[in-house]
């Protein structure tokens, strides 16, 4: 995954919000995934039209004191995300 390409939503989920639990179901298939609070934010900033790198920042920025996991985090977030086809990527 390149860290300049943008991450994009897929319309084939509807979102759910349970408490502080988000649960994705997928319209085309019986598919359900749980996102935890990571998950959650990751897949929030792929809506705001940020680069993985952008995405990456953002939350060093805010979790200053967990600078050093959240790259490799955010790198497996979008990877499931991708593979379970919540998100695409975009060349910019």
């Amino acid at each position: 995954m390149k860290r300049d390409t943008k991450p994009r939503i897929s319309e084939s989920y509807t979102a759910e919000k349970f408490e502080d639990e988000l649960l994705l179901y997928s319209k085309t298939d019986e598919q359900a995934l749980y996102l935890n609070n990571t998950a959650q934010a990751v897949l929030q900033l792929c809506g705001d039209d940020l680069t993985v790198a952008q995405i990456i920042e953002f939350l060093q920025q805010h979790y200053p004191d967990q600078r050093q996991e959240i790259n490799q985090e955010v790198i497996e977030v979008l990877s499931n995300l991708e593979s379970n086809g919540v998100i695409t990527f975009a060349d910019e």
